[in-house]
């Protein structure tokens, strides 16, 4: 007995059946996540002017880089206080070669300074500095609630609860 054939309208759609997983698999991936609003300028700042030390994601000398690490937590480990970061920003790490910074409680220890982080005070505007590091806090380090001071705008859509700010 003869077997029957394959109809002529089942061959494209076999051969579309990949195209169609594909397209399907795409529609089930959550879009990535935006920041705007004064977050989205501290990222703006944070890549044109620390990532080159601290690495994009933050992830700084535990990834290759020669910064410290801010992301996962770290920065709010050495800085419970925002604005002890900011003044650590503000004069670089000059001030405290050879010295602990930051919270002296830290697990893991203190931070000891050492050269490379320059000041930014003469650079970054007080406004832009606070955008950085409220970038690096909210952002890169997951700091929930967001701190006083921090605006709060574009935070949900960068995955963290907002509470009211400012």
């Amino acid at each position: 007995m003869r077997r029957k054939r394959i109809p002529y309208w089942a061959l494209p759609v076999v051969a579309l059946l990949p195209l169609w997983a594909f397209i399907y698999q795409w529609s089930l991936t959550p879009p990535s996540a935006t920041i705007s609003g004064p977050l989205a300028e501290g990222e703006e700042i944070y890549t044109s002017n620390c990532a080159s030390c601290h690495l994009p994601t933050g992830a700084g000398n535990s990834a290759g880089g020669i910064g410290q690490q801010l992301s996962n937590g770290e920065v709010l480990l050495t800085f419970p206080d925002i604005a002890d970061q900011i003044s650590f920003v503000m004069t670089g790490s000059d001030p405290y070669i050879g010295k602990p910074y930051g919270d002296p409680n830290r697990p893991g220890g203190p931070r000891i300074g050492k050269a490379g982080m320059p000041p930014w005070e003469d650079i970054l505007t007080a406004e832009e500095i606070n955008a950085v590091v409220c970038y690096e806090r909210v952002v890169l380090s997951g700091e929930n609630p967001v701190p006083p001071g921090c605006t709060t705008e574009g935070a949900a859509e960068a995955g963290t609860e907002t509470a009211s700010g400012d």
